[in-house]
């Protein structure tokens, strides 16, 4: 369907998911149902939960997404 955005691969990176996720709240009506699935590997560093986009480094902990403002983008939609 024209209302499913899907993103893979080297195109799902930090920035390409921050755009994505800002594109559809700026487009969805207060009527509108949203689902958002993300396949994305994780970590843990320290006790907090990170998804890894594929621009991520895993040792650099500033270049991982954190689950909770992952979330947090989500919820806002």
């Amino acid at each position: 369907p024209a209302d499913v955005i899907e993103i893979y691969g080297q195109d799902v990176t930090h920035a390409g998911i921050r755009r994505q996720l800002s594109d559809l709240a700026n487009r969805i009506r207060p009527d509108d149902s949203v689902f958002v699935y993300a396949m994305l590997p994780s970590a843990d560093r320290a006790g907090t939960d990170y998804l890894l986009a594929a621009d991520s480094q895993p040792s650099e902990v500033w270049t991982l997404i954190g689950r909770d403002e992952f979330e947090e983008a989500a919820g806002i939609i």
